[in-house]
């Protein structure tokens, strides 16, 4: 049997843009700070309980998750930043002071999130419909991940050039001290970054956990993921954060010589 070239290529988008959801936040928080995150695959593994929590303990449509997903994440997101990292850098905290410190906080949230929710693995409950479109196997959910990520990376390219808080985190990115001379308020703008970013995750996870089994340990395999989008895509660039992740994904397929022709969904 042949392999399915279309349907490999289709796997690809969609699994990238799962990655380009979480490389745009973490894009706005690593380009700000300058210190790799890693916790925040954890951001993203809370997204997807709180979808779990949503959708299958309270029984709300899903569409109430993802603003359980975004507003828990963005605050979570908000207190990592205020409680951990503020904390150390005003402490002498150098940028690998950081980078373990994050490692911490991501052990932490995880095990947080499975004494809560258990650590077998869980599923939304969802049973995603799937049609064919030519020689695809398609679900409405991986079209509007695809579609959403693709949104998001524009309005976050267009919200980074076009706007002033946009504006003022590139600034603040490429050069603190004239934007403190400038009358920028950095520690506004880096909270609401290191909250949107931390949203953007939750948005991620959300989808991840809409298409998979949950178990509190995703970061294992989605902080190295959305880190080659991120690097791959440019750093700060995020319109090619797309192709960074797209192509990620493709080419460990092809590695792989991977011949699905479906993706697993519950």
């Amino acid at each position: 049997m042949g392999v399915n070239w279309a349907q490999v290529l289709f796997n690809s988008a969609v699994t990238g843009s799962l990655y380009l959801i979480g490389a745009v936040g973490l894009t706005l928080s690593y380009g700000l700070s300058g210190f790799p995150n890693f916790a925040y695959a954890e951001f993203m593994t809370l997204g997807a309980y709180m979808g779990y929590f949503v959708v299958r303990q309270l029984g709300f449509d899903i569409y109430f998750a993802f603003i359980a997903a975004f507003l828990a994440c963005g605050i979570l997101g908000a207190l990592a930043y205020r409680g951990v990292f503020r904390f150390l850098a005003n402490r002498g905290a150098n940028k690998i002071h950081l980078m373990i410190g994050s490692i911490a906080l991501g052990f932490i949230i995880r095990h947080i999130i499975g004494d809560i929710w258990g650590w077998p693995p869980t599923t939304f409950g969802i049973i995603w419909p799937g049609f064919d479109i030519g020689p695809l196997r398609v679900t409405d959910l991986w079209l509007a991940l695809i579609f959403t990520a693709l949104f998001l990376a524009v309005i976050m390219h267009l919200l980074l050039t076009r706007t002033t808080t946009g504006k003022a985190i590139r600034g603040i990115s490429s050069n603190p001290e004239l934007a403190l001379a400038s009358g920028i308020n950095i520690e506004r703008v880096t909270l609401l970054t290191w909250a949107g970013g931390a949203a953007l995750a939750g948005v991620a996870g959300l989808f991840w956990g809409g298409d998979c089994l949950d178990f509190p340990t995703p970061g294992l395999g989605n902080d190295p993921a959305c880190f080659r989008g991120y690097d791959t895509g440019g750093n700060r660039q995020l319109l090619w954060s797309p192709g960074g992740c797209f192509y990620h994904w493709f080419s460990g397929k092809h590695r792989r010589g991977s011949a699905d022709t479906a993706r697993t969904f519950y």
